[in-house]
């Protein structure tokens, strides 16, 4: 099959090896740019812990981040953001469920509050998580060392793949997912994309695909969830 990839194109190159491994065609055109920011390196000795939501805050991180940090427990978001923790230095790593909710909940499970927790992130992002946390006693402490830029225009790649016809389109944010609908719309688009296999990493997600016929959640929000729902 043909799997279109609207993800940004470091993220997208990781599911497009695993897609390829599954026989599939993929195509790239990302819709987010990634972008480092100036890191401000803002925390309290007496931080417990670090936590992440994006495997950018691991792949942004500056050369002079302090080791020590890097020591303390880290819990991130999903599988994908821990392997980017691991591979930036960080030695005390877990994963939550792959969504805010798990993530919050491996929390207050590990973390004492109340505390200090470093947020490593990017811009812009959700206040829910941050507030969800202070609820709890957590003292959030936010560094935001990247920040997702939209595409103004739909990717070439994008409107010449889905010109010649794909049979799925992948969504791993709500936020992408929007832009989507917004860019195939100018781009006179949104009649061949109604009728394309779209599956999403939650039902939070696939509630942005206005008037798309063919609408899939993934029944855990991992990639490989998303990827078998394709052969289903």
């Amino acid at each position: 099959m043909r799997v279109l990839i609207l993800r940004p194109k470091l993220d997208s190159e990781q599911t497009a090896k695993l897609l390829e491994m599954r026989g599939h065609g993929a195509i790239i055109a990302p819709l987010i740019n990634i972008e480092p920011l100036n890191f401000c390196m803002n925390y309290r000795s007496e931080t417990a812990a670090t936590f992440a939501t994006s495997a950018n805050a691991f792949r942004y991180l500056p050369n002079n981040f302090p080791d020590v940090l890097k020591t303390l427990p880290c819990i991130t978001v999903g599988t994908n953001t821990s392997e980017a923790a691991k591979k930036a230095g960080f030695s005390n790593v877990t994963a939550a469920l792959g969504d805010a909710k798990s993530l919050v909940k491996m929390i207050a499970s590990d973390i004492v509050s109340p505390s200090n927790l470093l947020y490593l992130t990017g811009q812009p992002r959700k206040p829910d998580l941050e507030k969800n946390l202070k609820l709890l006693n957590y003292n959030v402490i936010s560094c935001e060392n990247y920040e997702a830029v939209t595409v103004k225009h739909l990717p070439e790649t994008a409107i010449k793949a889905v010109e010649q016809g794909v049979d799925v389109i992948l969504h791993f944010s709500r936020r992408s997912a929007q832009i989507a609908m917004v860019l195939f719309e100018e781009a006179n688009l949104m009649h061949k994309i109604q009728t394309v296999k779209h599956i999403c990493l939650s039902e939070n997600i696939a509630g942005a695909l206005r008037n798309c016929q063919h609408v899939y959640v993934a029944p855990k929000p991992k990639q490989t969830a998303m990827l078998n729902l394709i052969d289903s």
